[in-house]
């Protein structure tokens, strides 16, 4: 098994050649290819979903809406089948979720302190899911957070 691949919305972004977010879209494309080639899993973090799916519906032209959001759907319908190599994280939002988010858990910061090293909660909730997913799936290592933003992939 090759690595877990934890997709954020800026790499998805590129991937899914979404207007105005698209600037890096040849070097990650080449990336997903190299990373796809080693049999590398690509998760789905709820928060890049999110992130994703309100970025491409912001769209002003209809028409790149549409087929960007319909690439999209694509990618989640795989990985909710399972098809390789999409995945996705499959780390519940309950109530122990939101309260570790809060107030941090492991090597995490609580959220407060996140927000002033400029990690907002998006981003706090996706390296919380990637800790849920590394707990839940031990023998799903190395997980590695996959993003074009640098403060984030400091805390990866």
């Amino acid at each position: 098994m090759g690595d877990v691949v934890f997709l954020d919305s800026s790499v998805l972004f590129n991937l899914l050649d979404v207007p105005g977010r698209n600037g890096e879209r040849t070097a990650v494309v080449a990336e997903f290819k190299r990373l796809k080639d080693i049999e590398a899993t690509f998760v789905f973090p709820v928060t890049a979903v999110i992130e994703t799916g309100n970025a491409i519906a912001q769209l002003a032209d209809g028409h790149s809406r549409r087929t960007c959001m319909e690439r999209f759907v694509e990618w989640l319908r795989r990985a909710l089948t399972a098809t390789v190599p999409m995945a996705v994280s499959g780390v519940p939002w309950d109530v122990e979720f939101l309260e570790s988010l809060l107030e941090g858990s492991g090597t995490r910061l609580p959220l407060v302190d996140f927000a002033m090293t400029g990690i907002g909660s998006g981003d706090a909730s996706l390296l919380m899911e990637m800790d849920r997913y590394r707990a839940k799936v031990p023998s799903a290592t190395p997980i590695k957070l996959w993003t074009l933003d640098a403060l984030l992939a400091s805390y990866g």
